[in-house]
């Protein structure tokens, strides 16, 4: 089974959890499943964690065992999945790859619950896999809730510690991406390869999390305002590194996220200021570092079946940023 069969059984799988029938009786519960669908069956979906599964497990040869590694694609797509219903809901945020948030078109409650019934789906399709998944499955949840909670306590800090950006990045993003990695090598009972494919994860979510943060600047999702996350008070790596290398910047966007409201336009000024520090131009460059760092933390498995599969995804990723941003 190639890539492109795996991602498309996947998807069947990520269908049918989600058409599951209420028991008589309880029909508000399938409001619940309408709104996973609404999220994890959108257009533009773009389906890393799945790809990443299956490259990984062919790395370690256990490509052949397809429904365990749909499994645990659909497990990591539902862990994410719900990590974004509750994101929305923290953020107040109405729209999500050009479509309305699940908030927006029902309300919080559907939203949280809805994101409730992802986490139990997801563990509950790990239940005939090796206990270790499951296990990491659930400590993973919870680094992710820590980075969480961090980022909204950081939330208006402009002199938030790069440091301290990077754990979020790493908790939030590199966590799952790394336990994505884990999971296949677990299969294959390969602790060195369950090691190296972590720390391949966490770096290449540190970039896909720059990565984003970048596109918020320069080219943000249909139905986002530009510069969303100055609007939002949101410290992203771009802006942090920005206000470190000019005072008055520094400043400046200090006293913008001390005002009670900010405007669009007052937004989109102090964005061009940030831009014209070179932030973009650096965090491609960091961009480009950590996913040099994720494939030398592959060592030899960059050799095997799927390490090249790896490397490709993580470089067409980095390309597909570079290209939108520079126009």
């Amino acid at each position: 089974m190639d890539q492109a069969q795996f991602i498309s059984l996947v998807s069947h799988h990520i269908e049918d959890a989600l058409s599951a029938q209420a028991p008589e009786g309880l029909e508000q519960s399938q409001m619940l499943l309408e709104a996973g669908k609404h999220l994890a069956t959108a257009p533009g979906a773009k389906r890393a964690r799945p790809r990443l599964v299956y490259c990984f497990g062919k790395i370690v040869g256990v490509e052949d065992r397809a429904e365990d590694l749909a499994n645990i694609a659909l497990s990591g797509e539902f862990i994410h999945g719900a990590s974004l219903l509750h994101d929305d809901v923290v953020d107040a945020g109405t729209q999500r790859r050009g479509r309305p948030t699940v908030n927006a078109q029902w309300n919080n409650s559907v939203a949280v619950l809805g994101g409730d019934i992802m986490l139990c789906i997801s563990i509950e399709a790990l239940s005939e896999l090796p206990r270790i998944i499951t296990k990491e499955a659930v400590a993973t949840v919870a680094t992710m809730s820590r980075a969480a909670v961090l980022e909204v306590e950081t939330r208006g800090q402009i002199d938030l510690d790069l440091n301290q950006w990077r754990y979020i990045a790493e908790g939030k993003t590199g966590s799952l991406f790394g336990w994505c990695g884990r999971a296949p090598a677990h299969l294959a009972n390969n602790l060195d390869a369950a090691d190296r494919f972590k720390r391949c994860g966490e770096l290449l979510g540190i970039a896909f999390q720059m990565a984003d943060d970048l596109k918020d600047m320069l080219d943000p999702e249909s139905g986002k305002n530009p510069f969303a996350d100055i609007l939002n008070r949101n410290p992203s790596y771009p802006l942090l590194w920005s206000v470190k290398q000019s005072e008055g910047l520094y400043k400046e966007m200090k006293a913008l996220w001390e005002q009670p409201s900010i405007s669009i336009e007052e937004a989109v000024n102090i964005g061009q200021k940030v831009l014209d520090t070179g932030s973009a131009d650096h965090t491609r460059s960091k961009i480009i570092e950590h996913v040099g760092l994720a494939f030398e933390a592959l060592g030899d498995y960059r050799e095997k079946p799927g390490g090249q599969e790896v490397i490709d995804w993580a470089v067409n990723l980095s390309k597909s940023f570079l290209k939108t941003t520079q126009g």
